[in-house]
């Protein structure tokens, strides 16, 4: 699908908190998923279409530039432009990749470039 996205809105849930963990001194495994949920807007500013659309997933050590410390593409399905990925589930999260003194997460819908990088 080739739409051009104005903006997409995520809600990180555990996120944070395995950034937290990882950090801590290790008193059980550090998750290796976290979920993401969000919303897909139209370039318009509605919800984008319902469907299937490919997300590039990155976590970056900076707000731009830089390289990648994980990524992960996405097959999801947007209803009401509303999605759910469990971050991790193709390539794990690590400790070493969420040990940042501040994380970054990218996110690139099918061919369009990558959106602002949002705090974690």
């Amino acid at each position: 699908m080739t739409t051009r996205f104005g903006r997409a809105r995520l809600w990180m849930l555990g996120l944070a908190a395995t950034a937290s963990l990882a950090a801590a001194p290790a008193l059980a495994a550090v998750p290796t998923t976290a979920t993401l949920e969000g919303v897909l807007t139209s370039a318009g500013g509605g919800p984008a279409a319902d469907g299937n659309y490919t997300l590039v997933l990155a976590i970056y050590a900076q707000q731009s530039g830089g390289t990648a410390v994980w990524t992960e593409t996405a097959a999801v399905v947007a209803k009401g432009g509303q999605f759910s990925w469990q971050l991790g589930s193709k390539t794990p999260l690590s400790a070493a990749g969420l040990n940042l003194a501040a994380a970054w997460l990218g996110v690139a819908v099918g061919s369009d470039p990558e959106l602002p990088r949002q705090a974690v």
